[in-house]
């Protein structure tokens, strides 16, 4: 945290203080101070500045006991995401338009926290991935951000479905809908990180971990297709798609144009063709890797003794030194030829992470 955000904060502190202070000089019994506190304006705005200056203060705080410093890469990550994120999620709010209110931004800003948990988590598995040895305090604190956002996406989900049950037709079926593609995002990243240290707990590690990630990426680039198309039909049904969105398209420069719809057409045809490009790649791999045994053939020895540069000469014992001295022409050594070198062996490189050493190449 810098210098010029703890400024911030402490006005912030201040400021809402002497609010506070202000109720309570000027009314004197319990009720008028709640309710000057609760319908005053300024004191609506004092009051949500100090909260969010206390979102980002235990944000920060949060990250640095769970992830430490953040890499350069991991922060332009973040400030990228959380650009379309917010974009995204105001213009889903306005199908909700008639039901805004100050529960609702709320529950916007503990979405967004959430959601920027779940970026660097994902951005901090992606490095674990790269690097060979990390310590034991890294994994111990990237298993615990992985349940503690599971456990929270799955109870924020659960309460909010309830109530949407309860209340009927609500803006929070927007925000359980997101909590619930959250809870997809986090049990596949908390698996992936399982995956990953089996395959560094093993020698030579997981032989088919490629086809694992494939699968679980497979899997929930499903259930987030149906999610969205769940979504997507819900507020058709029960919010309707406005006729006079055709008529915006050519009036675009003048008249409201209602582009949460769109947005929202968007999500489910990306999911879709997610999931579909998941599938297509599953079944090329499968196709590849499915004889392979009976396609290629084994190096032999000589082959082998081809490839090598440096074949090492077989060890014959020296002669043992003679007694007598006979003295000869010393005659310069005759210059060996410089070795041959073969080229390197093939690569057949596959769609998961995987590469297949071919000693011979053969036609695939």
């Amino acid at each position: 945290m810098g210098f010029k955000f703890w400024h911030y904060f402490i006005l912030s502190v201040i400021s809402a203080l002497a609010m506070v202070v202000y109720a309570c000089f000027t009314r004197e019994q319990f009720y008028p101070i709640i309710l000057l506190l609760v319908t005053s304006k300024v004191s609506f705005v004092l009051m949500s500045n100090l909260a969010f200056a206390t979102a980002v203060v235990l944000g920060q705080l949060g990250v640095k006991l769970f992830f430490g410093q953040l890499r350069d890469v991991e922060l332009e990550l973040l400030l990228e995401r959380a650009k379309y994120s917010i974009t995204e999620t105001c213009l889903a709010l306005t199908i909700f338009r008639q039901e805004l209110s100050p529960v609702v931004f709320v529950f916007f800003f503990c979405l967004l926290f959430v959601k920027v948990f779940h970026w660097i988590s994902r951005s901090r598995l992606d490095y674990l991935e790269q690097v060979a040895r990390v310590s034991l305090s890294t994994h111990t604190m990237l298993f615990l951000i992985f349940i503690l956002l599971i456990a929270v996406d799955a109870i924020v989900c659960y309460q909010c479905v309830l109530y949407a049950i309860s209340k009927g037709k609500t803006v929070i079926v927007l925000f359980a809908f997101e909590f619930g593609v959250l809870i997809l995002n986090g049990l596949n990243n908390f698996i992936r990180y399982l995956i990953h240290v089996v395959d560094n707990s093993r020698a030579n590690g997981l032989h088919y971990k490629g086809l694992y990630y494939m699968v679980l990426d497979l899997v929930c680039d499903g259930l987030r297709f149906v999610t969205y198309v769940l979504f997507f039909c819900l507020v058709f049904v029960y919010y309707g798609l406005p006729i006079h969105i055709v008529r915006c398209f050519f009036y675009s420069f003048y008249l409201y144009l209602n582009r949460s719809y769109v947005c929202l057409c968007r999500d489910v045809w990306m999911a879709g063709i997610s999931f579909y490009t998941r599938i297509a790649s599953l079944y090329r791999y499968l196709r590849l890797t499915s004889n392979l045994e009976e396609r290629l053939e084994d190096a032999t020895a000589e082959e082998l003794a081809e490839v090598l540069p440096f074949p090492s000469p077989p060890h014959s014992p020296s002669p043992p030194p003679s007694c007598s001295f006979s003295p000869s022409p010393s005659t310069p050594p005759s210059p060996s030829p410089p070795p041959s070198f073969k080229p390197l062996p093939h690569l057949l490189t596959l769609s998961p992470p995987y590469t297949i050493l071919l000693f011979r190449p053969m036609s695939v």
